[in-house]
C-alpha cells in the first residue's frame, strides 16, 4: 500500500501550494509512512506441564499521513491527515493558514474524512 505513494512529491506539492498563499513566510512539510508488527505472545505457565510460548495474534499496520506548518504574519499554523487525496491534501494548507495562532490559545486541525466530488461525506 504505502510503497505506491510518492512521499516526496506529496511534501513538494505542500509546499508549492503555501508559496502561493499570501502572508505565508515560511511552510514546512511532513510526509510519514510508517509499518508497524504486533504480536502477541501467550505463555501457559501451568503448573507440572511444560510448554512452548504461542503466538496468539499477529498484526501488521500501515500508517501513512502529512502534516504542514506556515507561519503567517508571526503567527503559526499546522494541519495535518491521514487522507494523501488529491483533495485533501489541497485543503491541507488552507486549513493551516485558518489555525493559525500567536501560541496563547493552542488549536489542532486534522482534514477528516475524504469528501466526494460533490462535497459531501461519504457513506459509512
Amino acid at each position: 500500500m504505502t510503497g505506491d505513494i510518492d512521499l516526496g512529491g506529496i511534501g513538494t506539492r505542500l509546499l508549492g501550494k503555501a508559496e502561493t498563499v499570501p502572508g505565508v513566510s515560511e511552510a514546512e512539510a511532513y510526509v510519514s509512512s510508517n509499518v508497524f508488527t504486533m504480536a502477541r505472545v501467550e505463555t501457559l505457565a501451568v503448573p507440572g506441564v511444560r510448554g512452548r510460548p504461542s503466538i496468539q495474534q499477529l498484526k501488521r499496520i500501515e500508517d501513512v499521513g502529512a502534516s504542514v506548518k506556515v507561519v503567517v504574519n508571526g503567527a503559526v499554523g499546522q494541519a495535518s491527515t491521514r487522507d494523501l487525496s488529491p483533495g485533501s491534501l489541497g485543503r491541507l494548507v488552507d486549513m493551516a493558514v485558518g489555525s493559525q495562532t500567536d501560541g496563547s490559545r493552542p488549536q489542532l486541525r486534522v482534514v477528516g474524512q475524504p469528501r466526494r466530488e460533490d462535497g459531501a461525506e461519504p457513506a459509512h
